[in-house]
């Protein structure tokens, strides 16, 4: 089955899409971003294929992420805080882009896996290695998932160090 596959759940199909068919790194400047139309372009190309809304930022609230007629001024600022960040060129820069960009929840869905990516893209820009993210895939609902809710959750405590060491086992 493809993500092209009408009859897969959408879960499934976001599981298989293939992040290879996302453009060279070189090719993505968060430190350039002006305004949040380059995360749109990401999840366009991520996901295009699963859901029509994909790219397009949501407009109901949702139990997660801020109020939907706050994204844009908030990922705006995030990506101004991103281009202050990359002068010190550190993992915790990607890591907490990634927290941010799932605390603003832009997308009705996708959005751990868009942050995720974005995140690997962001340290590969600034010359380091992929993260990891425990290892394994998150598409399953199990311990690693667990985890990953549970560092998040203590980043939104303010505490970075969990996700720090989550993204690189």
């Amino acid at each position: 089955m493809t993500p092209y596959d009408h009859k897969m759940d959408p879960f499934e199909a976001i599981a298989q899409t293939d992040v290879q068919k996302i453009p060279d790194v070189k090719d993505f400047h968060p430190d350039r971003a002006d305004e949040p139309k380059s995360v749109n372009d990401i999840v366009q190309l991520m996901l295009g294929d699963v859901w029509e809304w994909a790219g397009t930022f949501r407009t109901t609230e949702g139990n997660i992420g801020i109020q939907a007629y706050r994204v844009g001024v908030e990922l705006a600022g995030l990506l101004r805080d991103v281009r202050y960040w990359i002068e010190h060129k550190t993992d915790e820069i990607a890591i907490r882009f990634h927290h941010r960009l799932v605390a603003i929840h832009p997308f009705p869905n996708g959005n751990g896996r868009h942050a995720r990516l974005a995140a690997d893209l962001l340290i590969e820009r600034l010359g380091g290695e992929r993260f990891s993210w425990g290892g394994r895939t998150l598409a399953d609902v199990g311990e690693l998932r667990t985890c990953y809710v549970a560092v998040l959750r203590a980043a939104d405590n303010h505490d970075i160090a969990p996700l720090l060491e989550f993204a690189r086992t």
